[in-house]
């Protein structure tokens, strides 16, 4: 895509109101550009002022290390040269390449579980296929917050029928999980005493706005 005459802060969190063609990369920003410290371009988005073109890149955690990758031809050799490199994906089974379902209002929902019926239901009667179901976070909650790797049995009062009810009529789930614990996570003492958080420089667990 033409980035001219845009500003890009390339952080991974949510780019709040996306839009493919202005705003911030999602969660990562690839093929050719891998940082881990928060940083800035500036294609041009300036477009009026008494000095002339330019550009600039800021870094505020240290210089970077560059990687130059030769094309002989097009910009498809140097994708193909760059996986080389990383790695390749692994294929995708053949279910991820149908349709998948999923919206938040129904597991934000007190009766989550019921709603989350209505959908096989509902896919039934309308004869919609669905191979999988991307399952929102709102399963994890406790009250307003959202804690990974915890069932609300609230709203799930069964949650190994209800697995199995999706998986017993074709769908997979994909459960939404964060790679983070909040600080008042109910299981965030045990994982810091196990040792399953990464830490600093200090040996402490390290925290990120997330």
């Amino acid at each position: 895509m033409n980035r001219a005459h845009q500003r890009y802060e390339m952080r991974n969190i949510d780019a709040m109101g996306y839009s493919a063609r202005t705003t911030d990369p999602l969660y990562k920003h690839i093929p050719f550009y891998d940082t881990l410290s928060g940083c800035s371009f500036d294609m041009g988005r300036e477009l009026d002022n008494h000095h002339g073109h330019y550009r600039y890149f800021v870094a505020p955690h240290g210089d970077l290390d560059y990687y130059f990758i030769a094309s002989p031809d097009t910009p498809l050799d140097a994708t193909r040269r760059f996986t080389w490199l990383t790695g390749r994906p692994a294929r995708m089974p053949r279910w991820g390449l149908g349709y998948s379902g999923s919206i938040m209002t129904y597991t934000d929902a007190p009766n989550a579980q019921e709603q989350m019926a209505e959908f096989i239901k509902g896919r039934r009667e309308h004869d919609i296929l669905c191979d999988s179901f991307h399952l929102p976070s709102g399963y994890t909650s406790i009250g307003p917050k959202r804690y990974v790797f915890n069932w609300n049995t609230d709203k799930f009062p069964d949650a190994r029928g209800f697995v199995q009810s999706y998986l017993g009529a074709g769908i997979r789930l994909c459960p939404s999980i964060k790679p983070c614990l909040l600080r008042d996570h109910p299981k965030f003492e045990e994982a810091k005493a196990a040792g399953l958080l990464i830490c600093d420089a200090k040996g402490e667990p390290a925290w990120v706005q997330f």
